[in-house]
């Protein structure tokens, strides 16, 4: 993944990271790679509204699940791609929670690209 992209999810991470850090609740961020067309409205629609949202790149999506484990967005993203209508394609996906040894946003970001 290039910089921009990197940049572009730190960017949606960096207050709720700030959170994470300070008072201990976790988040964990999906990131995935899916060229269904409603993927996007479906997410948007079935995520809570204190996660967000954010497409990166043309097929790329991340997700930030606050107040939530990794096990829980497994769960909710499992939610999101049941409910897409039709055949959903081929989709690689990345669910990483925040380690409390993480020093930034980064961290969390680069491991989530990394196991994409």
């Amino acid at each position: 993944m290039d910089d921009m992209n990197l940049q572009a999810v730190e960017e949606l991470l960096s207050l709720e990271f700030y959170r994470f850090k300070r008072y201990k609740v976790p988040i964990t961020l999906v990131m995935i790679v899916i060229e269904h067309r409603d993927f996007f409205a479906t997410a948007e629609a079935k995520i809570r509204k204190t996660d967000l949202i954010q497409q990166i790149d043309r097929n790329l999506y991340a997700i930030l699940y606050s107040h939530t484990d990794a096990e829980g967005a497994r769960a909710a993203i499992d939610n999101i791609l049941d409910m897409l209508e039709g055949d959903k394609g081929a989709f690689t996906l990345s669910v990483e929670e925040a380690d409390y040894h993480d020093a930034s946003e980064h961290e969390l970001v680069a491991r989530a690209f990394e196991k994409l």
